[in-house]
């Protein structure tokens, strides 16, 4: 049986052709005829067995054919967000031959959790002559089943040639769950519940074009559920291993990341692979900016509903107006109830800093006590970084183009670091980035004095001088495990590709030191004025 057999237009019939099918499913050859009779239709069918088109192709063709009048003619109910994408891809797809305009002949909407009984004008039987077909389990059902050990919701919209639903379903499904593969032909789109997004991604860039990413941090939602006493925020410069991120419950709000017009939000919507080629291929230089205030607010405002107290530590604000706009949303909010730190560090030192707090915490710390432990860490971090060009920051105007020419030519690689003010300081210069790696192991070894150290080395797109720099590190500090992680792209926009860093931080057992405040009725040496944390004794 052809779909010329179940009495489709010529117009449904291209289309269908363009996505790739040349035969109907069972449950087409079974629905569209029905639907176009005038029938109604009550069906179950498991995914991947076409039902959605089952109903969609004899929908549009009835619209079409029917005399056109004001208001409602079709109404399509789903469960789940998810279904809905997929039906309207499925609708804007199987009716691009009849006109923009008539594409949504008649149909008045896709909802989700429609509640039928408060409609405030319903219409006469809504859903005469359209099908209803659902799987055996519901994509509510499903994400209702989620499991809560998977952090980021993930949506990629892929284009490509016949792309194949059901080899992406099979690759896909080990990277978590509230696994959706919707559309067909050319164009798909995947979300899953996972904790590794960008490898995702870069999963699904081997199979297609990835024409837009989505990543929402469900955070929020588990902390609700969790009912923790204290809630920490820290924004996108904050680098640390997703694993830790994740054991931490960490809020993470987004700095801005645009190229001319286009923006992104850093960490949400572009990866480090993306935003590479977007900075070797656009003519714009990149540039970030804060999160708005009301973006702060928004997370605080959620968080109070089922927490005692937020902490929320942010980069330097020597480096950006961030912590500025997380303390003025603090101050509308609660400011008896939220602390808000300036940890004067930045990507993986301010990482460190937030780990510390999150172990604070997690032996039972309360808010005052969490940000002591926050600023001691703060206080014994120290970041190194080195990076082989200074084109990027000729590109962006931080440096004139004479000094990168001059570095090229003598092979000169700076170190920085960050000042006790928060502010980036030169403390060195190289000859040759691979001496810089040694240098950058020298330092982070003479800052840990000898002693009992964590590290995270961090990297714009240079894997491979990231793991020299581990080994190295690992020879002098004798650190079993180091991580390597990517410097978010809010950062890497300054820095370019290539840069490396290290973050040393002297490792103190917060448990003792909480258990040992407790133990003498002493208050930690902290005070909070007017919701900014302030430290009377750091010792």
């Amino acid at each position: 049986m052809s779909f010329e057999d179940l009495g489709l237009s010529a117009l449904l019939l291209k289309a269908v052709a363009e996505a790739g099918y040349t035969a109907p499913t069972p449950i087409q050859a079974q629905a569209i005829p029905a639907v176009l009779s005038g029938g109604d239709l009550l069906a179950g069918a498991q995914t991947g067995t076409g039902k959605t088109a089952a109903f969609v192709l004899p929908l549009l063709q009835r619209l079409a054919n029917e005399p056109r009048r004001r208001g409602m003619r079709a109404l399509i109910v789903a469960p789940t967000r998810e279904l809905v994408v997929q039906i309207d891809e499925n609708l804007r797809a199987y009716a691009r031959h009849f006109g923009e305009d008539e594409a949504w002949w008649g149909i008045a909407g896709l909802l989700h959790d429609f509640d039928y009984e408060r409609w405030p004008d319903p219409p006469h039987h809504p859903l005469q002559g359209a099908a209803i077909l659902a799987d055996r389990v519901p994509f509510a059902a499903a994400h209702a089943t989620g499991s809560a050990a998977y952090r980021y919701c993930s949506e990629a919209l892929l284009e490509g040639s016949q792309l194949d639903r059901k080899q992406l379903t099979r690759i896909l499904s080990p990277f978590g769950d509230s696994l959706v593969v919707a559309g067909g032909g050319s164009r798909l789109r995947v979300h899953v519940h996972t904790n590794e997004p960008y490898r995702l991604f870069a999963t699904l860039a081997k199979h297609a074009s990835i024409t837009r990413t989505k990543i929402d941090d469900m955070v929020l939602q588990q902390l609700a559920a969790a009912r923790a006493k204290v809630a920490l925020v820290t924004d996108s410069s904050c680098d640390l291993p997703e694993t830790i991120c994740h054991a931490l419950q960490l809020v993470r709000v987004p700095l801005s990341l645009s190229f001319g017009e286009e923006v992104f939000l850093d960490g949400v919507d572009i990866t480090p692979a993306q935003f590479y080629r977007h900075l070797a291929t656009n003519p714009h230089p990149p540039r970030t900016s804060q999160p708005a205030v009301g973006e702060f607010r928004k997370v605080y405002r959620t968080l109070l509903e089922t927490h005692e107290a937020v902490l929320s530590i942010h980069l330097s604000a020597g480096l950006s107006g961030t912590y500025q706009a997380a303390l003025a949303a603090s101050r509308e909010v609660d400011p008896q109830r939220i602390m808000v730190m300036d940890s004067k560090q930045l990507s993986i030192t301010l990482g460190l800093v937030v780990e510390a707090a999150g172990e604070a915490r997690q032996a039972g710390g309360a808010l005052a006590q969490v940000a002591a432990a926050a600023e001691r860490a703060a206080a014994a971090t120290k970041l190194y970084a080195t990076f082989p060009s200074l084109d990027t920051a000729v590109r962006g105007g931080r440096v004139p183009a004479g000094m990168a020419r001059a570095a090229r030519l003598f092979r000169l690689a700076p170190i920085l670091s960050i000042d006790s003010r928060g502010v980036a300081e030169k403390v060195g210069v190289a000859f040759g980035f691979a001496s810089a790696l040694h240098r950058l192991a020298s330092r982070a070894d003479a800052w840990g004095r000898g002693g009992r150290v964590r590290a995270l080395v961090a990297h714009a797109n240079a894997i491979g001088a990231a793991e020299r720099l581990t080994g190295h590190l690992m020879q002098r500090l004798g650190a079993g495990d180091i991580a390597i992680v990517n410097l978010a792209p809010v950062l890497a926009a300054h820095t370019g590709p290539g840069a490396v860093g290290v973050a040393v931080t002297i490792v103190v057992a917060w448990r003792l030191v909480l258990r040992r405040w407790w133990h003498e009725g002493r208050d930690p040496p902290i005070v909070v004025r007017r919701g900014v944390l302030a430290v009377n004794d750091p010792g």
